[in-house]
């Protein structure tokens, strides 16, 4: 079962501004508009718990720090 963890405003950009990020227990996010209520993206290949996260300004790539240090950055559009 999976459950969300924390959820993660991820810019007040004015170009970003409806786009929240729900850090899973299974170590995934997902990637919500806020606008339409409508899962953007699901970024997975964190294999330790999430402990941060953050969206370039151009809205462009999302970075997540795990608890055991490691950094993990995917592109938007593209989920890769």
């Amino acid at each position: 079962m999976m459950c969300a963890v924390w959820v993660y405003f991820i810019s007040d950009l004015s170009f970003c501004r409806n786009l929240f990020g729900v850090v899973l227990n299974s170590f995934e996010m997902w990637i919500f508009d806020f606008s339409t209520f409508s899962l953007v993206r699901e970024l997975k290949g964190c294999f330790n718990p999430i402990t941060d996260a953050c969206m370039s300004p151009d809205c462009r790539w999302v970075t997540a720090a795990t608890a055991d240090g490691w950094i993990k950055t995917w592109d938007m559009p593209t989920s890769g």
